[in-house]
């Protein structure tokens, strides 16, 4: 999983739906202090599929855990987005 900045995310799942296999970027819109530790909404958006989608995520947010909720279809399906990418260079 890529990083982009401490918010933007890219990865590959390396699933086969195109030659250059399954491309999900996101970005962390929320984070707030609960009872269980951060929770985060994320916005994802699986390129490949074309499938656009908020989840929460509970703790570190990591690829598995956001595929985890994506596979599970535990995701509100939202138009279309840009992730707006800044650097920390």
């Amino acid at each position: 999983m890529e990083w982009f900045n401490e918010k933007a995310f890219r990865f590959n799942t390396g699933r086969y739906y195109a030659p250059e296999g399954q491309i999900v970027e996101g970005e962390i819109v929320e984070s707030v202090e609960a009872d269980k530790g951060m929770v985060h909404r994320v916005r994802f958006a699986d390129q490949t599929r074309k499938v656009f989608g908020l989840i929460v995520v509970v703790g570190e947010v990591t690829q598995q855990k956001i595929m985890s909720e994506y596979d599970a279809g535990r995701y509100e399906g939202i138009g279309v987005f840009r992730v707006e990418v800044q650097t920390n260079e």
